[in-house]
């Protein structure tokens, strides 16, 4: 089975609730993902708003401990976090997480499948480098925790590429994150400025891959296991490549 990120843009990105459920459909989510979230004046009042409910990217319930499996009913996931350093600054972040089975509207996963459909071996997943977010998410778990091939046909040289444009994480637009403010009904200094005829987006949750729960995969370098070099003619070409595989 050969697998094909289709993307157009510099992000490739999804739903995440979608990334994991296609997992759960060729039985690769064997093991959760981990990930944490940055804390701040602004995110520790988000989080205490949303204590205990599923809606929001601060919401406990959407969270799982890591060392119970339960999801969070209070705002310790946040407010009582950990020290991390990253790209030599150090801050406060949330607990290490996982997402728990309400975070995605209730949707119920794994799916009930007994035997899986694919065999991890028996699968390639093939991006052009732009492969980003939760397509990011998904390439990375698939190929990390169950060893799917990954190739990448790219313009760039293959020590210079990577499967993935950059890695499974949670961003934001500026529109999602101020209503998710006012709906806290948190004003005053805490609050960002809007940008007048212009937006912003911002990453709020990162993620990990199983070697490490301390480094984030934003700073980890993963190649693919073959780059593809195509020639002038294959690039023009719609499937040309598909003979290397």
């Amino acid at each position: 089975m050969c697998i094909r990120d289709r993307s157009t843009d510099a992000n490739g990105g999804g739903n995440i609730c979608a990334g994991l459920a296609l997992l759960d459909f060729l039985g690769l989510k064997k093991d959760p993902v981990a990930s944490d979230m940055p804390g701040s004046e602004l995110a520790n009042a988000l989080a205490t708003a949303y204590a205990n409910t599923t809606d929001s990217a601060w919401s406990s319930l959407a969270y799982a401990s890591t060392k119970t499996g339960k999801p969070f009913e209070t705002d310790e996931w946040l407010t009582q976090g950990r020290t991390m350093t990253r790209g030599k600054s150090t801050r406060m972040y949330s607990k290490l997480l996982h997402l728990s089975e309400l975070s995605c509207g209730g949707a119920e996963f794994p799916f009930k499948m007994g035997t899986p459909a694919f065999v991890p071996s028996n699968i390639t997943i093939v991006t052009h480098g732009m492969c980003g977010s939760t397509c990011a998410l998904f390439t990375d778990h698939a190929s990390l925790y169950e060893h799917v091939k990954t190739v990448v046909v790219g313009v760039h040289e293959p020590a210079n590429q990577q499967v993935t444009s950059f890695p499974g994480l949670q961003v934001l637009e500026d529109s999602e994150i101020m209503n998710e403010i006012e709906a806290a009904n948190i004003t005053g200094d805490l609050v960002p400025q809007r940008f007048v005829g212009g937006t912003w987006r911002a990453c709020v949750r990162e993620i990990y891959g199983p070697q490490s729960n301390t480094q984030p995969l934003e700073y980890t370098w993963l190649p693919a296991d073959r780059a593809i070099m195509p020639d002038l003619y294959e690039q023009k070409q719609f499937g040309s490549v598909w003979h290397y595989l």
